[in-house]
């Protein structure tokens, strides 16, 4: 079973899906961190000061 079908079955089954907005942000940074991890944001910066 995929982890994101448990995670909504769970949601679903005890009836917490208000829950759901905070799943979906942390999916979303999540995303957004294993983006800009391979990226040098570092030296950017150290352009600004």
């Amino acid at each position: 079973m995929n982890p994101l079908s448990s995670v909504w079955t769970f949601l679903k089954t005890r009836k917490k899906l208000w829950l759901m907005p905070s799943v979906v942000m942390i999916l979303l940074l999540g995303g957004a961190y294993l983006l800009v991890k391979g990226i040098s944001v570092g030296s950017f910066n150290y352009t600004r000061f």
